[in-house]
């Protein structure tokens, strides 16, 4: 199963000894614990045998037992678990509400991301697709059918791209409904999501671009993004990217976007919005030197957990 999963997806090596160093402040002692009951298991064999044997007691395994139990006991000391911060404590992180508040409401919906901003986060991410007349809106899936009603409105067409509906067919879909009906994260059941939210949520169509670009502005957050590219068939597919910059620019709060792009349209970005703050995804396996990022204009990384510590 593990070799499955790291052939599969390679990352969750350096993830998984990482969460185990995380919690090495429990795994540390139950090694130590481990260790101490073999060399006791040991050290009383040692002494059984001799005296079984008439000989003297040998006080070698329990000296080097001591040792070794000491060793352990300080390697905390010198290699602590990463959940152990030394010296000064940092700021505390600034939360980026992902898709919105997406475990107490359903993702990239309006309702989503006003709670987020009711609940005080930095900032909003969300995905962005185009429809077949040229509108950008809000979904992470390539289709609706994980979080609207699509089945049901659109039954010949339910797993088709999101990019092929219109922007007026696209918000006729409900995209409410599956989160009160699934509780994918047990909130409403919990009791942390209230009888009018979910009246709200009932009632949550697909959001435009725009729509959170109001919020956006009118909470002062910053805006985190993944442009999901549409198939190179359809209309808009070559446009999509200037679409959304030119979107986003006349929403005039490029001081609040952090704009994810590679290399090559780093420079158009720049040009177009030089507040704009340009983010680059970083893949563990071949991230770019920090002066490569920094000579194009790049001020974020948005990075996987894989990272090492040296890189970053």
């Amino acid at each position: 199963s593990f070799w499955l999963l790291f052939r599969e997806s390679p990352v969750q090596l350096p993830r998984m000894i990482q969460m185990i160093s995380y919690y090495r402040l429990v795994l540390d002692y139950l090694i130590l614990l481990g260790v101490a009951l073999l060399l006791g298991l040991w050290v009383r064999g040692v002494l059984v045998h001799r005296k079984a044997a008439n000989k003297n007691i040998n006080f070698l395994p329990i000296i080097f037992s001591v040792m070794a139990l000491t060793l352990l006991w300080i390697v905390p000391l010198f290699y602590p678990p990463d959940s152990v911060i030394k010296g000064i404590l940092p700021p505390k992180p600034l939360i980026i509400a992902h898709r919105g508040a997406s475990m107490l409401a359903p993702e990239n919906t309006l309702a989503s991301a006003k709670l987020a901003a009711r609940l005080g986060v930095y900032g909003l991410e969300t995905d962005i697709h185009i429809s077949s007349d040229g509108k950008p809106f809000l979904l992470h899936d390539d289709t609706f059918v994980r979080t609207t009603d699509v089945k049901a409105i659109f039954p010949d067409r339910a797993t088709d791209r999101a990019e092929y509906f219109t922007l007026k067919e696209a918000t006729r879909l409900n995209a409410g409904k599956w989160f009160v009906e699934r509780d994918p994260y047990k909130t409403i059941s919990d009791g942390q999501v209230s009888s009018s939210q979910i009246e709200e949520y009932l009632l949550q169509t697909i959001p435009t671009l725009e729509d959170e670009l109001n919020i956006i502005r009118q909470n002062h957050l910053a805006f985190i993004f993944d442009s999901k590219q549409p198939p190179s068939d359809q209309k808009y597919a070559q446009s999509f990217f200037d679409i959304c910059l030119s979107e986003i620019h006349e929403a005039e709060i490029d001081s609040q976007v952090w704009f994810l792009a590679d290399m090559d349209p780093s420079e158009l970005i720049r040009s177009t919005a030089p507040e704009i703050k340009l983010a680059f995804s970083v893949n563990y396996q071949t991230p770019p030197a920090a002066d490569e990022l920094k000579a194009n204009g790049y001020q974020i990384v948005n990075s996987e957990y894989g990272l090492s510590k040296d890189w970053i």
